[in-house]
């Protein structure tokens, strides 16, 4: 028994290309054994390209996956940094705020007590004098002194006390977020 072999040439002729291709030949086997084995063989070849394909893709997940965690990681540690920044301007702010206030307290304070303690001095004065109408002006300015001594003490009270935020610190909507 003879092996029938038939020989074939096959062109793929493309009508876009300028440049001409040879022609490449093509065996088909005739007999049944061989032309299994040239089976069995493509599909090795075609399992084993696959194989490869598969791999290479794979370690491209990989390669992206570990770059996303190198870029979450490098984003993290910004963050992280720039939260330390911002509650150091806040503690920072706050500390000065907080000296602010207090010397404004002293401050006026200070010019109060010596405002009443001259009415005082000066109601002292009226009464020696009998002039009991510059006694109730004086009492009345002195009143007018206390009353406006203890609003400012208020006012300091509600600054000092107060809950409003910080108005130093720039926020920026968030990138994303982390489950």
């Amino acid at each position: 028994m003879q092996k029938e072999i038939i020989d074939v040439d096959y062109v793929e002729v493309d009508n876009a290309a300028d440049g001409k291709k040879e022609p490449v030949d093509i065996t088909v086997n005739a007999d049944p054994f061989s032309a299994l084995f040239s089976g069995i063989a493509s599909v090795v070849n075609n399992v084993t390209n696959s194989v490869k394909e598969y791999n290479m893709c794979r370690q491209q997940e990989e390669t992206k996956r570990a770059a996303i965690k190198a870029q979450l990681k490098a984003e993290l540690a910004q963050i992280n940094a720039q939260k330390e920044v911002f509650l150091q301007v806040l503690e920072n702010k706050h500390e000065i705020d907080k000296m602010l206030i207090n010397n404004e307290h002293q401050y006026t304070i200070k010019l109060l007590d010596s405002a009443v303690s001259a009415v005082d001095g000066a109601v002292e004065q009226a009464k020696k004098n009998n002039d009991f109408t510059a006694v109730i002006d004086l009492l009345k300015a002195s009143c007018e002194l206390i009353d406006m001594r203890s609003k400012i003490n208020l006012q300091i009270m509600d600054k000092v006390y107060s809950s409003k935020p910080v108005d130093a610190i720039d926020c920026k909507s968030p990138k994303g977020y982390l489950e």
